[in-house]
């Protein structure tokens, strides 16, 4: 087994716990900008990202300086870092005893660019680990967002329970009361009353999943003010469609008629997507079967590389007790000749030979 780099477990733990942060509030960042957030409005986010890049690339460059000898480390039971070209750093899970094969003696072997262990991360990534950490990220990803959204205010619905964010009050003020004035105690007692009471009416008209986060959208069809809310139940924001119309009537009968039409868009593309995964599903399978025929059709060449070696030594072989043979024989007629020529060597015949 060639060399594998290794640090002590307290600096490793910082390192996955470091990228945990980092790739939780990435992708907390990336739903609240998918809930069209402008950066004003993730600035809390903003630079609680910057904060923790500036944490993790420090121990990613501490780990990276420490390369001398191998292009290989072992983070934990199934993590493993992989330095590239361009002091590039892979962090991934890798199954079990995978990683030898990639492992570079650096004094006798050169650091490869990211895009050649593609297709082995491809072929050897732990996927139940892979999907436990996403699952991790996703859930810490919520923490940080409800935090993020401030919630202090909650609507009752039915059976249910959602939560009002700040920016989704300040929004009221913005779309709803056309006003930039500054949001106090007793404008926001009135703007909760006045959400509350649109929000009770409206009913659920659409959702979709970006980024495994579900977002629904519900509609009130008398003031058509529409809220996006989260799968658990978070309003995050509100609005009114105008499409440039003054008349109220018609933006009405357009925002309705695009509604369908995006639901109608919305079957179609589900129809097609249950098709792309079935078809994509049964390629993958049959990709397996052509990669196991690769793998036997690569056996079978190797097997016949070795039966030829071995008939090819078995030729030299013979090759060689032939032309021994031939010497043998050759030397024998030379002693032969003269032997003979000591005592015939006066026959006319003899001579001519």
């Amino acid at each position: 087994m060639k060399h594998i780099l290794k640090f002590d477990s307290e600096f490793l733990n910082r390192f996955l716990d470091a990228k945990l942060e980092f790739d939780s509030v990435e992708k907390a960042l990336s739903r609240a900008k998918a809930l069209r957030f402008n950066d004003q409005d993730c600035n809390t986010l903003v630079i609680e990202r910057m904060k923790c890049m500036k944490e993790y690339q420090s121990l990613k460059d501490t780990m990276i300086h420490s390369f001398s000898n191998t292009n290989v480390v072992k983070i934990s039971d199934d993590w493993y870092g992989i330095l590239c070209k361009k002091n590039e750093l892979l962090v991934q899970p890798l199954k079990q005893g995978s990683i030898n094969s990639i492992a570079l003696d650096f004094a006798t072997e050169k650091v490869k660019s990211k895009d050649e262990y593609a297709k082995f991360i491809e072929e050897n990534v732990n996927n139940d680990e892979l999907n436990r950490y996403t699952n991790k990220v996703l859930r810490k990803a919520d923490e940080l967002l409800n935090k993020f959204f401030n919630c202090e205010n909650s609507i009752k619905k039915g059976n249910n329970t959602y939560f009002l964010t700040a920016h989704c009050i300040k929004r009221w003020e913005e779309r709803i009361n056309n006003s930039n004035k500054k949001i106090t105690i007793k404008s926001r007692e009135k703007i909760v009353e006045d959400l509350s009471k649109s929000f009770s009416q409206a009913i659920e008209v659409y959702s979709n999943v970006t980024e495994n986060f579900e977002t629904k959208f519900f509609l009130n069809f008398d003031d058509m003010i529409f809220f996006a809310v989260t799968g658990d139940n978070i309003i995050l924001s509100l609005w009114k469609n105008t499409f440039g119309f003054s008349n109220d009537s018609i933006n009405k009968k357009a925002t309705l008629m695009q509604l369908e039409y995006v639901k109608d868009i919305s079957r179609t593309y589900k129809l097609l997507n249950d098709k792309h995964s079935f078809f994509v599903k049964k390629k993958k399978n049959d990709l397996e079967l052509l990669n196991k025929k690769i793998e036997d059709i690569n056996n079978q060449i190797n097997d016949l590389l070795k039966e030829k070696e071995n008939v090819t030594s078995q030729h030299n072989s013979i090759k060689a007790e032939i032309n021994s043979s031939r010497k043998v024989l050759k030397d024998a007629l030379k002693s032969l000749k003269k032997e003979e020529a000591l005592i015939f060597r006066q026959h006319k015949t003899l001579n001519e030979a």
